[in-house]
């Protein structure tokens, strides 16, 4: 055993674009594309369980997919104990896959409704040429034994069992190579709640039986918080907080995480009014993403410019009307309540209702991009650490010592 990460990836990137034709290319059309994943790095340790977590769409599969060289990245690395992927030769390519496995989310789907149970669990065992007719199918009821299944499932197709049951089969098949590293890709969120936990339960036991690592892939906290030991957050396919469960957990650094954690319904009656923050509008495009901090079009927390003595909900208000007013829509400024508020930010609603009133859109939206613009806007949050690591302006040197975030 080394002391390196099991798993290290640095700068992961990957992008996506769609097909075009000779003919598009005849008429300069240009491909658009995706980026999935942007500059992310993390690091697994041998035995651990690193939870990947984050609304659809915003790339934790492709993520998974990148790690187990699925896929290859657009940009930046993987390397496993040590090594890079890129790398290894085809000798190599083939132990490593026997030492990484995948365990889909939809376990129907993921079974060939064609072959039976067995077949399925030594099929792995038949690609890489490994061990005898006889020892596969022992080594497949072994492992349907390891799993909590009977022999007798062995001779059953998937369309036979339940969804619980064909899990299991694929958990079996996972471990079929003894591998040392998992993808677990949603590996409960088809299934009925009072199967979940025994899923987990499994998992746990597994990890602790045969010295597993897992990536664990959801979008579901209390799958988290019952299997993992660090949470790296993911919004827009960039890892934006990373740390030990309970810190992440318990003081979380960044809006978004606050917002996720949030959204856990709660069981304790003295918590069934508590006040929840949503978060405001839809998941931006990938194709599209915002500029600066990409979660700025969405943060309760959008941090004012330093000479702007505002509240948050004012701000909040005033941000909508300038998209709007980008967008191109209808907006109301003269309608707008500055009851309250400072004479700079009275002055700039005052002048941008005038020249909206004149049919001067632009100047209008100029005159509150001056005054209201703000740095979540405009520029990428460094990476800092708080004391784990998070991606955020609100954690940056020079606002924390002027708004003691600490």
């Amino acid at each position: 055993m080394t002391d390196q990460p099991l798993i290290r990836a640095a700068g992961l990137t990957k992008r996506f674009t769609d097909g075009v034709s000779v003919l598009d290319r005849l008429r300069g059309r240009e491909g658009s594309s995706i980026t999935a994943v942007d500059d992310c790095s993390l690091s697994i340790e041998r035995g651990e369980t690193v939870g990947l977590v984050g609304e659809s769409g915003c790339g934790k599969s492709t993520t998974g997919q990148l790690l187990l060289g699925l896929q290859e990245p657009t940009a930046g690395s993987v390397a496993f104990d040590g090594q890079p992927i890129a790398a290894q030769s085809a000798a190599e390519r083939r132990r490593f896959r026997q030492e990484t496995a995948i365990v889909f989310q939809e376990p129907f789907s993921s079974l060939d409704p064609r072959m039976t149970v067995e077949e399925i669990i030594c099929e792995p065992l038949v690609v890489n040429d490994i061990e005898t007719e006889s020892e596969r199918h022992s080594r497949a009821r072994d492992l349907l034994d390891r799993v909590e299944l009977s022999a007798a499932m062995a001779t059953r197709y998937p369309h036979e069992l339940s969804g619980g049951q064909c899990q299991r089969v694929a958990i079996a098949r996972a471990l079929a190579l003894e591998p040392s590293f998992i993808v677990l890709d949603e590996p409960v969120s088809a299934l009925d709640v009072s199967v979940q936990a025994q899923i987990l339960s499994l998992l746990d036991e597994l990890q602790a039986e045969l010295e597993l690592t897992y990536l664990c892939i959801t979008h579901d906290l209390s799958v988290v918080s019952s299997l993992c030991d660090r949470v790296a957050v993911m919004y827009l396919g960039e890892l934006i907080e990373v740390g030990p469960l309970e810190r992440v957990f318990d003081a979380p650094a960044h809006p978004y995480t606050s917002a996720l954690l949030e959204s856990v319904p709660r069981a304790r009656a003295n918590e069934r009014d508590r006040s929840i923050d949503h978060l405001e509008g839809a998941l931006p495009s990938p194709s599209d993403p915002p500029s600066g901090c990409r979660f700025h079009t969405r943060c309760p927390k959008l941090i004012p410019p330093a000479d702007i003595d505002i509240d948050q909900s004012t701000y909040r208000a005033i941000f909508r009307l300038r998209s709007q007013i980008a967008r191109g829509e209808s907006v109301a400024l003269d309608e707008f309540d500055c009851t309250g508020c400072s004479a700079t930010v009275t002055q700039a609603i005052e002048a941008a209702t005038e020249a909206l009133n004149a049919g001067d859109r632009a100047t209008a939206l100029d005159r509150l991009d001056t005054t209201f613009e703000s740095v979540c806007e405009t520029t990428p949050p460094d990476e800092h650490t708080t004391p784990h690591h998070v991606s955020c302006h609100l954690h940056a040197d020079a606002h924390c010592r002027d708004h003691n975030c600490e």
